[in-house]
């Protein structure tokens, strides 16, 4: 039965659903009217504090006040105070230098230098095919003085960039070698490209061919790197990788899913929860990807996308984790520049890998907890492994992925030629179980003869 009704319900019905629309509205524009209002209130006052120091300061301080300077410490001192322990300030200067890092390029003589106990600058790496190359200057030699300026331990932080500079220019070093100066080097400047990726072959206890892979940072030029590294690895008919990220930090997120799209099976790689609560995923792999089993390196000084690697890889059970707990940077930042070219960079939001694991502020927890010496930090990936008791355990770990590998083929009816297996071209399962159970059928412990399990876990 039909029932009508009448026009004075339908107007009044119509005048209710008006009524309660405008108090939703208004009541959610007073909500905002009142945030913004409370915002404009905190911002008052902190220019009305600010303003009161600085008058203070100026009516009564009796040095002079660089006003650059004054306004890096202002803008550094904000990030400091809003408790993102990520947040960096960048002068104009370290951002142009930022971002020529990023490039992986730099203008100079082809050296890494850092301050040194000595006073002096201490060589960290030399640029192959750079002019310093070119002189014969080699790691751990000392810069004592640079042009006409004597280094010194009250100058050595200033000189840090006295080795880089426009291109052609010329610049001339004294270097130290064996408590011995060496005549004075005069070295033109010139644009050199930065590698990021370092292969070499190595052997496990059972001889077989390893590609060790050190990841310095996750820069522009790091993928078409790696592809090289991999190749390299392939052509020498490599049964396991090792991949090296100890003391890496930095770089950016199109290099990281790059490789992982090499390494990995169709699937998300990882997505990003931010501030107002949506998450997004970022990155995915196509098909494609490898079959040789992975190892991968860590130290407390893994940092940011290097630990999302890691942990990516180890969330589809392509690998296992050796070293020591990370750094625990699991969140995004970005960078935005200011218009006097300085800019800062803040935390956005927070990453989440394939099995929806978060580490920011946690750090990853190796599968096999192996210490290095502090004192080797700074060469880690040029030491060989009998001197590098991570890379050794990794080497040991490798050769029990590829004996699990090879008996799992067998029993299959599946073996290859290596060269095939390492391409991807075999159509090889998950090897993580396998490899678990062949490490732990032989004894493995989850911590190594460093220390006991108890001092390991209290420090």
């Amino acid at each position: 039965m039909n029932k009508k009704i009448s026009l004075g319900v339908t107007i009044a019905l119509i005048l209710i659903a008006i009524t309660v629309t405008f108090s939703i509205t208004t009541i959610f524009t007073m909500r905002k009217f009142n945030d913004r209002m409370y915002s404009i209130r905190e911002r008052e006052a902190m220019y009305e504090k600010f303003a009161e120091v600085d008058k203070t300061v100026r009516q009564n301080y009796c040095g002079t006040i660089n006003e650059d300077l004054l306004l890096d410490a202002i803008s550094a001192g904000y990030l400091n105070g809003i408790n993102d322990s990520e947040a960096v300030y960048y002068n104009a200067v370290q951002y142009s230098r930022l971002t020529a890092d990023n490039e992986e390029k730099i203008t100079g003589i082809g050296v890494a230098v850092t301050a040194d106990s000595s006073g002096y600058l201490l060589v960290t790496q030399v640029y192959s095919e750079s002019p310093a190359a070119a002189a014969g200057i080699v790691v751990d030699d000392l810069i004592i003085k640079v042009g006409e300026t004597d280094i010194t331990s009250d100058n050595v932080e200033e000189m840090l960039e006295s080795v880089t500079g426009e291109e052609g220019t010329k610049i001339s070093v004294v270097i130290r070698r064996d408590k011995e100066d060496l005549p004075t080097m005069e070295l033109t400047c010139r644009s050199i490209d930065v590698p990021t990726v370092t292969y070499r072959l190595l052997s496990d206890i059972s001889n077989n061919s390893v590609g060790y892979i050190r990841i310095k940072n996750f820069g522009t030029a790091t993928s078409d790197q790696f592809s090289e590294a991999m190749n390299s690895a392939i052509g020498d008919n490599s049964a396991a990788l090792i991949l090296d990220l100890r003391n890496t930090v930095g770089g950016n997120a199109r290099a990281v899913a790059q490789i992982l799209d090499r390494l990995l099976p169709a699937g998300d790689l990882y997505s990003v929860t931010y501030g107002n609560g949506i998450t997004n995923v970022m990155a995915v792999s196509d098909e494609d990807s490898t079959n040789l089993p992975i190892t991968i390196l860590v130290n407390k000084n893994t940092s940011g996308y290097a630990e999302l690697f890691a942990q990516i890889i180890k969330d589809y059970g392509k690998g296992q984790i050796i070293g020591e707990r990370t750094a625990g940077n699991g969140s995004l930042q970005e960078i935005f520049e200011l218009t006097d070219g300085s800019a800062l960079s803040l935390t956005i939001g927070v990453f989440n890998t394939p099995k929806n694991i978060q580490f920011n502020k946690i750090g990853l927890e190796p599968d096999y907890t192996v210490l290095l010496d502090e004192l080797l930090y700074e060469y880690v990936g040029q030491l060989d492994p009998m001197d590098d008791p991570q890379l050794s355990k990794a080497l040991e770990i490798a050769d029990a992925q590829i004996k699990a590998l090879l008996y799992e083929k067998e029993q299959n009816g599946e073996l290859e030629d290596a060269e095939n297996y390492a391409s991807g071209e075999s159509s090889e399962a998950d090897l993580s179980s396998t490899v678990s159970s062949e490490a732990e059928s032989s004894g493995e412990e989850k911590t190594e003869e460093n220390g006991t399990e108890e001092e390991l876990s209290s420090k």
